[in-house]
């Protein structure tokens, strides 16, 4: 055995042993967090769940001190997190972009390789980092990087042997934050390859995208156009992929900077000032709104997408004044700003902004909707990611999983991970 010592920056350590590791974190590259979709509430709190959970797993008699000390933390972080717009964006989506719960189910099951890392870094570095937020955002960056030379840590054959130390000077650094998160970890079972149904929340690889080239044909000809989009389909259906795809494939599509797509999810923003600052911050151009935002975008192209609308009719901290804003923003061909908003209501039922009027941003967007797979299209896609697995499904066990699914993306990868692990289970008896 041979065991690499990595040291948190915040004084935590992690003991990582095994027989053959292929890499080693950097410890001068601080992994900053997995909070899920929404960092203001939810995303903690399952965050918190999952180590509690974890800790369950691991110890006979898990502590009650030790959980109290973990909800604490999650109160504080919750605390200073809402706080900051910028730190929401910038975190939240990094870990969408990562598959936040995917990561944390696997963790619940036991399951968690270099995953389990990962997650407990989460509370190291954001609790340092908490009131020094452009070293955040740096450091985002250096963990997109790194997180592409864990993946092939995530497939080796070893198993993984994590042990979290506790620092001297974390307690100076960082009041009232627990002494240790987890005590020493049993060995853990490797991961072996991707699970070809474990995406869970929005795609943003296009090598794990599947389908939807109509749609994305009939997106990027409006685009290029000048017009404004509006996807409308029920939950999970694939609209937040979607929008990552236009990101991805838009810059190649239409002959425009990478820098020229934004994505932005409505979930992590509060109010119109957080929205204002994100969306400046995404465009590259200091924080300005109205007649000023509207200047400092002359000349240039942009493409916006705005995910999870509903929001902003959810929360009182917006009006209509920001979807007229954005019309004047978006509304002509020539205009430096184009939108594609997703929603599970058509735009002119979310926003009937008065009896007299239509909603301002209906009136100038294209509406398409996206639904299930067809089932061809489904067949196709249970078949292709079952490729190279060593398991099959029979045509019978197909028909029952469309059927059940309705062709639904999201159901129907439920539901083939369920027979999956059957077929995988009978196989190791």
């Amino acid at each position: 055995m041979t065991a690499e010592r990595v040291a948190g920056t915040s004084g935590l350590s992690i003991l990582c042993a095994a027989s053959t590791l292929a890499f080693v974190p950097d410890p001068n590259q601080p992994i900053v967090s997995v909070l899920g979709a929404s960092l203001s509430s939810l995303g903690l709190n399952v965050l918190a769940s999952v180590l509690q959970q974890r800790s369950q797993h691991l110890l006979a008699q898990p502590s009650n001190d030790e959980l109290e000390r973990l909800a604490q933390l999650a109160s504080v972080l919750e605390r200073d997190i809402r706080r900051n717009a910028k730190l929401r964006i910038e975190i939240g989506e990094f870990l969408d972009n990562y598959g936040a719960f995917r990561i944390a189910e696997e963790v619940v099951r036991g399951n968690p390789t270099l995953h389990g890392w990962l997650l407990v870094q989460i509370y190291t570095d954001v609790t340092q980092y908490r009131t020094d937020f452009d070293r955040i955002h740096q450091a985002i960056a250096d963990l997109k990087a790194s997180l592409e030379q864990l993946r092939p840590s995530f497939l080796a054959d070893d198993s993984i042997r994590i042990e979290i130390l506790t620092g001297s000077n974390y307690d100076e650094e960082i009041s009232s934050q627990p002494e240790h998160l987890l005590t020493p970890i049993s060995t853990v079972p490797p991961a072996t390859d991707l699970e070809p149904f474990g995406d869970l929340g929005r795609i943003t690889s296009p090598d794990r995208f599947f389908d939807r080239k109509n749609l994305l044909d009939q997106i990027f000809k409006e685009l290029d156009r000048g017009g404004n989009i509006s996807l409308v389909g029920e939950s999970k259906i694939g609209k937040s992929s979607v929008l990552s795809m236009v990101c991805t494939l838009g810059p190649a599509k239409l002959k425009l900077p990478a820098e020229a797509f934004a994505y932005l999810n409505m979930q992590l923003v509060e109010n119109e000032d957080d929205f204002y600052e994100a969306l400046c911050e995404k465009l590259g151009i200091e924080t300005c709104r109205s007649y000023k935002l509207a200047r400092a975008l002359q000349g240039k192209r942009h493409i916006l997408c705005l995910d999870e609308i509903e929001i902003t009719k959810e929360r009182t901290g917006f009006s209509m004044n920001l979807r007229s804003h954005l019309r004047g923003l978006a509304d002509g061909s020539e205009a430096p700003l184009k939108l594609i908003i997703a929603s599970r209501s058509p735009l002119s039922d979310l926003f009937p902004d008065s009896p007299e009027l239509d909603s301002p941003l209906d009136g100038i967007c294209r509406r398409l909707e996206i639904g299930p797979f067809t089932p061809e299209a489904a067949r196709t896609f249970i078949q292709h990611r079952l490729q190279r697995t060593g398991v099959t499904f029979t045509t019978a066990e197909i028909d029952i999983l469309l059927k059940h699914s309705q062709c639904h993306p999201a159901e129907l990868q439920h539901a083939a991970a369920d027979l999956y692990e059957y077929h995988r289970s009978r196989r190791r008896r």
